[in-house]
Order: C-alpha cells, then sequence, then structure tokens
C-alpha cells in the first residue's frame, strides 16, 4: 500500500466518524474533530479543549451526574442527582447518542476490510 492510498483511507475513516458524530451546535463534528496523518499512522481525535462536553455524547448520563451528599441542613436530598440529565433525583434520561464511537468504528472496520477484500466476524 502506497501513502496516497492510506491516506485516502484515512480521510474516508474520518468521513465515516463524522457521519455518526452527534450534532447539536455542529461545534464536536466541525470544530472539534480532527485528522492528523503522519507516514503510515493515521489519527482521529475529539480535541477536548474546544469541545469539553465531547466525552458525555458517547456514555450512559446515568453514570455522569454529581449528587448530593452529607446535607444536614437538607437531609431529604442526600442522593439526589444534581443535573438536569436526570428527568427526576433517581431516573436518568436516556443519552440519545449513547455509543455513537462505538458504531462508527465498527462502520469504519468494515469499510476498510470490505476496501482490502475482507470482512469482519
Amino acid at each position: 500500500m502506497i501513502q496516497t492510498e492510506f491516506e485516502d483511507i484515512c480521510r474516508e475513516a474520518f468521513d465515516i466518524f463524522k457521519e455518526y458524530c452527534p450534532v447539536d451546535t455542529g461545534n464536536m463534528k466541525y470544530n472539534a474533530s480532527v485528522l492528523k496523518i503522519e507516514q503510515f499512522e493515521g489519527e482521529i481525535r475529539i480535541r477536548a479543549e474546544i469541545a469539553p462536553y465531547s466525552v458525555y455524547t458517547n456514555i450512559d448520563w446515568g453514570l455522569t451526574s454529581p449528587y448530593w451528599m452529607n446535607s444536614t441542613k437538607y437531609p431529604m436530598l442526600n442522593g439526589v442527582r444534581l443535573s438536569s440529565l436526570y428527568n427526576s433525583p433517581w431516573i436518568p434520561k436516556n443519552n440519545p447518542n449513547e455509543g455513537w464511537i462505538d458504531k462508527a468504528v465498527r462502520a469504519i472496520a468494515e469499510r476498510i476490510a470490505a476496501r482490502l477484500k475482507g470482512a469482519l466476524e
């Protein structure tokens, strides 16, 4: 494989990655997602300094929210989640984008395998 073919594969992978990238304002997809190619190494990253919220787009929101602890003034709040990601203090909202990176990586792997006349199991 020559370098230009490799770079084509990397750009195709980046395009697929961006197809799966959640879009609200477009910041993460258009500004924070970057492709870096050097020699025969390609790297797709989401720049945290541009989209610090990016990690929360891919995970179960029930795992991310802080909760009230050790309140002596308001003991009934102890254990209550303090987040807009919850429908109520105890029930997290479903993250509509949960697992999007896994889906993107799978699609990229399938495309590369097909291009190389292979298949994923």
